[in-house]
């Protein structure tokens, strides 16, 4: 299929049709290089950048239509190849973020420590504070 080019409105946006199930395809818009929208099969539209960096294709996502609007969008994808610009690759970023450390991660290090000693309740602290605040993040 050759990839479509068009400049990205809500309702072109919104009505572009669904690939067959378990295909996708993309769509370039002619209002900002290197942003596309990806369409899949099943309804997503997900705005990303595609560009080249350090001789390698990256693809960076943005966020999904229509929770961000074109407009964000936009501004989003110059801000992210202004940082490729700059030699940092936004998907290098988002890996450390991921990799901080969390209450999850902290609070098993804390159980394998120190409530090994004491088995019932470092099961019942663990089962408790796991579900609440696992995805917490450990700021200095």
């Amino acid at each position: 299929m050759v990839k479509q080019k068009m400049r990205f409105t809500k309702p072109i946006i919104a009505n572009l049709p669904l690939p067959e199930k378990g295909h996708r395809y993309e769509v370039d818009d002619t209002g900002e290089k290197h942003l596309l929208v990806r369409v899949s099969s099943t309804g997503r539209k997900v705005f990303q950048v595609y560009r080249w960096f350090e001789g390698r294709p990256v693809r960076v996502k943005i966020g999904e239509f229509p929770e961000r609007s074109i407009e964000n969008a936009r501004k989003k994808a110059r801000s992210i190849k202004a940082d490729m610009d700059a030699g940092i690759n936004p998907n290098d970023v988002n890996r450390a973020k991921l990799e901080e450390m969390t209450f999850a991660k902290l609070f098993k290090i804390y159980l394998e420590r120190h409530a090994k000693l004491k088995k019932d309740r470092g099961r019942k602290i663990s089962v408790n504070m796991i579900n609440t605040l696992a995805n917490w993040q450990i700021k200095d």
